[in-house]
């Protein structure tokens, strides 16, 4: 699937997409127009993640000190559910990714204006793309202390929408 994705960047004008370390996924630097087309427009990737910041943190005091960091003004709009998902790795030595969700959590509970805030395991079951299409996902991935925050610039999966509302089983003949 990744050359299939690799091509379809190339035809929407993404320059130097190059796949991601650990695969799953491609780096590149685009600007919000191609952005924009990105998410309008691709047919075989599944989300398009933008890169908010990227530091070194060692323990919760240095997590928290590099969110304050973070302009979050233009990412979290005023009264937007966020939602939170992270990723921890046992090579870091923030690796317990529920603590690390409660307090990535608890930080924008006290400095946004988010009208909630959850976590990705709240309520996982109950997830249904149709009735949630305006929350606000944040990723959080940690990895040998490198901490990545990213923001979900699609919002629901790109393979949920599209022109087709109601769909029947396909015949099998």
């Amino acid at each position: 699937l990744e050359a299939a994705v690799a091509k379809e960047l190339a035809q929407l004008g993404v320059k130097d997409a190059k796949e991601a370390e650990g695969g799953g996924g491609f780096d590149c630097v685009v600007d919000i127009e191609t952005l924009f087309k990105l998410n309008l427009w691709s047919r075989t990737a599944s989300r398009f993640l933008v890169r908010v910041a990227q530091f070194i943190a060692h323990d919760f005091g240095g997590l928290e000190a590099a969110f304050d960091e973070i302009d979050w003004t233009p990412l979290i709009r005023k009264n937007r559910k966020v939602r939170v998902r992270v990723s921890a790795d046992a090579s870091s030595r923030l690796f317990h990714s529920g603590a690390i969700e409660q307090r990535v959590c608890n930080w924008i509970k006290r400095n946004s204006q988010a009208a909630s805030v959850k976590t990705s395991a709240a309520e996982e079951a109950d997830i249904d793309v149709s009735k949630t299409p305006y929350e606000q996902h944040i990723l959080v991935r940690v990895k040998d202390n490198v901490v990545t925050v990213s923001i979900d610039s699609t919002g629901a999966a790109l393979s949920y929408r599209g022109y087709r509302k109601w769909v029947g089983k396909a015949p099998l003949n």
